[in-house]
């Protein structure tokens, strides 16, 4: 029995030993310096004083606000060469939107819009919402309108279509010129 012992000592001994060693590493650390400013310069280096205004390729008119984000259009306005801001006011009120596309991918999400701008009468909004990209159409201020508008939808080719409860622009009264003209009837 004791002889089993000594083996077991005689063979652990060396086994911790080399592994106390191993473990405990070198006490000099081997470091390379290199001085950055001998190096030349590589393709990955940040140049911090480039400003890409000087080179001309955009004019860039720094008197006016940055637009956020794409709001409503609509397309007889284009058509007339109308502003697409002059039609729109700034108050809102709680109503309803159909919201035909929510996709992560933006170029689907522009391609829907264009299309729905082409099909609805209504104003057509693409808004981006982290992580995604929105389309929705209309200002409807009853439910009973929104639910309209989602069955012209879904028949115009949106079959994903449904609606939101959301902030919407008040439609303002149609302003009259005073230069209508009123079919009259012929007289045979």
């Amino acid at each position: 029995m004791m002889k089993h012992c000594y083996r077991f000592l005689f063979l652990c001994l060396p086994a911790a030993s080399l592994l106390f060693c191993y473990c405990a590493g070198s006490t000099q650390a081997n470091i390379e310096k290199t001085d950055i400013a001998s190096e030349p310069p590589g393709q990955s280096e940040i140049i911090e004083d480039f400003d890409p205004s000087t080179l001309g390729d955009y004019d860039i008119d720094d008197s006016k606000p940055a637009r956020s984000g794409d709001g409503p259009v609509r397309i007889d306005g284009i058509l007339k060469g109308a502003s697409q801001r002059d039609s729109v006011e700034t108050r809102q009120q709680s109503g309803y939107r159909v919201q035909i596309l929510s996709t992560r991918d933006e170029e689907e999400a522009r391609n829907v819009r264009r299309d729905a701008i082409l099909k609805f009468q209504e104003n057509v909004y693409l808004m981006f919402d982290d992580p995604y990209y929105k389309v929705r159409v209309g200002d409807c201020i009853s439910r009973f309108d929104a639910d309209k508008l989602q069955e012209a939808a879904i028949t115009k080719g949106f079959p994903e279509a449904w609606v939101i409860r959301t902030n919407v622009q008040p439609q303002r009264p149609a302003e009259t010129t005073g230069t209508e003209v009123t079919p009259t009837p012929k007289n045979e």
